[in-house]
């Protein structure tokens, strides 16, 4: 069983972003209902050849006109398949 900290450690993160990042629009979206738990978030940083190592990572995103191009691969990521977001 994975400990309560590892299960939301990803969720709270993800929480964090989006309330110092997030537009008002995604704050309104999404941060209600990450609140009650109808809607669970994760993170990804594991990657091939660099596991959980952050600094190993290479995943990376560069602005291509008004949208993001991310390049990378990512596996292992804890939560995914019960993630909403």
């Amino acid at each position: 069983w994975m400990s309560l900290a590892g299960a939301m450690g990803g969720h709270t993160v993800v929480s964090k972003l989006i309330l110092l990042f997030g537009t008002d629009e995604q704050k309104q979206k999404y941060l209600p209902r990450m609140a009650t738990g109808e809607l669970r978030a994760t993170r990804a940083l594991t990657e091939p050849g660099g596991g959980s190592d952050l600094q190993a990572m290479r995943t990376s995103a560069r602005r291509d006109g008004g949208e993001y191009v991310i390049n990378g691969s990512k596996t292992w990521i804890s939560n995914a398949r019960r993630s909403d977001l």
